[in-house]
C-alpha cells in the first residue's frame, strides 16, 4: 500500500483486516496516505479498519493461547501470542509461536511485527494532513457498531477525500 499506483481513479479505498497497523514508520503511513489520496477519486471514500489498541491497553490480552485447532487434514495447531507496548513509541509488538503437528512430525514458528498504536485523535490528524475529512467512526465492521474507545475491538474510520 506504500507505493498504490494504479493509474485511474476509485469511489472508495477499502484497507480492512488492520493492515494500516503493520505500517508503523511514520515516513510509511504518509507514503500510503498519499497514495490513497492519488487512487480515491475526490468527495469518494477511505475506510480504515485497525485496531483500537485504546481498549487493548485498557484491558491487555498480552498472553494468550488458541490451543488444538484441528485441520481437515488431521493436523492439529496451537498458536501462543505474546504482545508488548511501547507507549511512547507508539508501537505494538505482536509475537506468535505457531505449533504444528502433522502425524508425527511438529514444526515450531516464531513470528513478529511491529504495528503502530493509533488513537483517534493521531489518525484524524495523519488524515487531514493528507486531504482526507473523517465523517464517521465505527467500533467494528458490523452495521450500526459505534465506536467506543474502551471497548470496541476496532478502530474504523471512514473519510471522504477533500
Amino acid at each position: 500500500m506504500r507505493s498504490l499506483r494504479l493509474e485511474r481513479e476509485f469511489d472508495a479505498i477499502l484497507c480492512l483486516g488492520t493492515a494500516f497497523n503493520y505500517l508503523a514508520e511514520s515516513s510509511d503511513v504518509r507514503r500510503a496516505l498519499r497514495g490513497f489520496r492519488r487512487q480515491v477519486r475526490r468527495g469518494g471514500l477511505l475506510v480504515l479498519d485497525l485496531t483500537n489498541f485504546d481498549a487493548w491497553i485498557r484491558n491487555p490480552q498480552n498472553a494468550r493461547a488458541e490451543v488444538d485447532y484441528r485441520t481437515p487434514d488431521g493436523s492439529r495447531i496451537a498458536v501462543f501470542a505474546f504482545n508488548d507496548q511501547d507507549l511512547p513509541r507508539s508501537t505494538h509488538l505482536a509475537r506468535f509461536l505457531t505449533v504444528v503437528q502433522t502425524g508425527r512430525g511438529i514444526d515450531i514458528r516464531f513470528d513478529e511485527a511491529p504495528l503502530r498504536i493509533w488513537t483517534k485523535g493521531h489518525l484524524t490528524e495523519a488524515l487531514q494532513s493528507q486531504g482526507f475529512k473523517p465523517v464517521e467512526w465505527w467500533g467494528d465492521l458490523r452495521l450500526g457498531a459505534r465506536y467506543d474507545r474502551r471497548r470496541s475491538p476496532r478502530l474504523v474510520s471512514v473519510s471522504t477525500r477533500a
